[in-house]
């Protein structure tokens, strides 16, 4: 549907990376079918990877072909390159640099007399300080949220858990679990997202979950890329903080799947989508409809992921050799370090691979599979628990 000339206008700020960055393609062409006006505002040195990145490229035509506009802005951190850049971004001392960059974005969007002036802003949960831009503005910032509900459920609940005593993790308080809102039973600190952790991997990680978490919580609507069917324990618990918490708390909406439609097909030849064949993907599904219900392990560690070598993939791939599991292990091409080694050239030899080459290798009879160089549409960890001893649960982990 074309935009009128008095169409309402949204501005898009994802993160640039794969699994945050995709869906906002997808949201920004359902936007544009409703008839509104789109533009994606994204730092200069950013742009590039948008139409040159192997990550990217099978999506971005789809914003091409419904005539969103990709806004480059400075951001004065795009000539560190890539990994760097995007690290900086994430660090509270940039944010003025950022809102001063993007916000020059905005001026021109807002005095243009040849579109309307946008309404609001639509940003990446990791784009907290894009709230700041929209009080600026005097327009209101909603979130994409592109994980699941549960990990969304566990964000909005950091200040709570502040409050109480929680956070930081010490020796004191970590043995207890903590109660998450739609969780069904307590979480072990140990599953908190490694963000939450004294030793986490990133610089000034901890600061800047807390940091991120908080201005979530400021946003009037989060929309969630997942649906309810997946996740309706944590939606009706979010529903109620909405409805009768004495703070404001966001409404949150399921807006996903947040795919690109062949990917519900079922007729045609073997397609690319999302990287990976149909041939490939019905092959995953089979051995997934073979498996009993919620005993399949999912395993990712995103665009961005961090192991710590060869040794911890080969200690994963034996360990959930060794615990007889179903699982799924899938890893992309990586935007932080495009010659990382591959997932098939770390597993310990022997350990038989499925992959985009070989899905035709048998597996062993423990029914695990390995798929290595695809990037999957499931952007969020969905794990079972097969060590608990009641009704197995879904959960977020990072």
């Amino acid at each position: 549907m074309a935009c009128s000339a008095g169409c309402a206008h949204v501005v898009l700020v994802p993160t640039p990376v794969g699994g945050h960055c995709i869906p906002f393609f997808y949201l920004a062409s359902r936007f544009a079918h409703l008839g509104l006006r789109v533009t994606f505002l994204v730092a200069e040195g950013l742009v590039p990877q948008l139409y040159t990145h192997k990550l990217f490229t099978p999506h971005v035509g789809l914003i091409q072909r419904e005539g969103i506009e990709v806004l480059s802005v400075k951001d004065g951190f795009s000539h560190l390159g890539f990994g760097p850049g995007l690290m900086a971004v994430f660090r509270e001392a940039s944010e003025p640099q950022l809102v001063a960059g993007f916000s020059e974005g905005m001026a021109t969007l807002m005095s243009s007399t040849k579109v309307p002036a946008p309404c609001c802003i639509v940003s990446d949960m990791l784009m907290g300080w894009t709230q700041i831009m929209a009080a600026k503005f005097n327009i209101p910032r909603f979130v994409l949220h592109t994980q699941s509900a549960a990990n969304l459920s566990l964000m909005l609940h950091v200040p709570t858990l502040l409050s109480e005593g929680r956070l930081p993790l010490t020796e004191t308080n970590q043995e207890k679990p903590v109660e998450i809102p739609g969780f069904q039973v307590p979480l072990p600190t140990s599953e908190l997202p490694s963000d939450l952790h004294p030793n986490a991997m990133l610089p000034n990680a901890y600061e800047t979950f807390l940091r991120i978490s908080r201005r979530a919580a400021e946003a009037p609507i989060v929309l969630v890329n997942t649906f309810r069917e997946l996740e309706d324990n944590v939606f009706d618990a979010l529903d109620g903080l909405h409805q009768n918490s004495a703070t404001p708390k966001p409404k949150v909406i399921p807006v996903g799947p947040l795919l690109p439609s062949a990917a519900f097909s079922t007729h045609g030849d073997a397609t690319t989508v999302n990287g990976t064949s149909e041939e490939l993907d019905e092959s995953i599904m089979r051995f997934l409809d073979s498996q009993p219900r919620k005993s399949v392990l999912f395993i990712t560690f995103g665009t961005a992921g961090i192991l710590q070598g060869e040794q911890h993939i080969q200690e994963i791939a034996l360990g959930l050799e060794a615990s007889g599991q179903p699982f799924l292990w899938t890893q992309g091409p990586s935007l932080m370090d495009p010659n990382k080694p591959t997932l098939s050239q770390l597993v310990p030899p022997g350990l038989k691979l499925i992959t985009p080459h070989s899905h035709h290798m048998r597996y062993r009879p423990l029914h695990f599979k390995v798929l290595s160089e695809i990037e999957t549409s499931l952007r969020h960890v969905l794990i079972s628990r097969p060590d608990r001893r009641v009704t197995p649960e879904v959960y977020m982990v990072n």
